[in-house]
């Protein structure tokens, strides 16, 4: 049994941010981990969770993962530690999103409509698969776009929003974003509509996604009302964590690399996700297990 710090398994579990130069200013050893083993043969792995440590120093260690909730304090930590570690690289825009749709539609989270995107708006996107349930109720049509008395375009928000959606809009707001883009909702692709204005968004999926902010990956389920685990409903799988002589260790859940080819996963497995998952500056990715942040 043996007590020791594996440094590049401690930087998976927070989330692949490249802080090796911060790292060096921490003094002492920055996390633990507990492996049981019979010979050469790694029979478990426990992380110390750092219960008393704070601020930096805690950026390395091992944590509980609360079946019921996500931890929003932490998932509010990581898009400024991103931008305070990474000098802005993780915002950088490519070549592709000088195409950015003149006419993008947002959903406007505060107002609770569908806009169109204000002049360099900042806003998050998302991933998901649709799967079969409400899918023509959550299509926008031209026949739902209005103007308002300056002349604005807006279309109201469907009063029922499949779940996945719906939890989207409560985790970018609780990020400090106002605006979020949704594949069904913010492209005009009724049943009845021209396909022009759908078909020139389409070709302009790099451009919508490369430029968002954060992408909101649900990786979890099936369909658009399986939700995002932790917002509206609990996590499917439980954290296994027990104190030993005074110290609390968790048995530590998949690193983004596993995840990351993960065909179990539905989501891993279609070609629209996976082009959206590629083209994202920074991932948020929730699943049964737990959320990741990838940049």
């Amino acid at each position: 049994m043996t007590l020791f710090y594996d440094g590049q398994r401690s930087e998976d579990y927070s989330n692949r941010f490249d802080l090796k130069d911060k790292a060096a200013d921490i003094s002492g050893r920055p996390a633990q981990s507990l492996v049981v083993s019979r010979g050469r043969q790694r029979l478990v792995e426990l992380h110390y969770v750092a219960s008393h440590e704070s601020g930096d120093r805690k950026l390395f260690f091992g944590r509980r993962v609360d079946q019921k909730q996500v931890n929003w304090p932490l998932l509010k930590s990581w898009l400024p530690e991103c931008e305070r570690f990474h000098n802005g690289l993780c915002d950088r825009r490519g070549k592709a999103a000088q195409d950015l749709p003149k006419n993008l539609r947002v959903i406007d989270i505060v107002e609770g409509k569908i806009v169109t995107a204000p002049p360099r708006c900042q806003y998050c996107a998302m991933t998901y698969v649709w799967g079969p349930i409400r899918r023509e109720g959550t299509l926008l049509k031209q026949s739902w776009l209005k103007r308002d008395h300056k002349g604005r375009e807006y279309a109201d928000l469907p009063s029922v929003l499949p779940r996945t959606i719906a939890d989207s809009m409560i985790v970018a707001g609780a990020l400090g974003f106002r605006y979020l883009w949704n594949d069904s909702l913010c492209i005009v692709q009724g049943p009845e509509d021209a396909p022009q204005h759908k078909n020139s968004q389409i070709w302009r999926m790099d451009a919508i996604y490369s430029s968002a902010a954060l992408t909101i990956a649900a990786a979890t389920g099936s369909n658009a009302d399986s939700g995002l685990p932790g917002v509206s409903l609990p996590r499917r799988i439980k954290q296994i964590s027990e104190v030993v002589d005074g110290i609390r260790f968790a048995v530590p859940f998949p690193n983004y690399d596993i995840i990351h080819d993960d065909r179990s996963l539905i989501w891993n497995t279609r070609g629209w996700t996976m082009q959206e998952k590629l083209l994202s500056k920074r991932l948020l990715l929730f699943t049964d297990e737990q959320v990741y942040f990838k940049c």
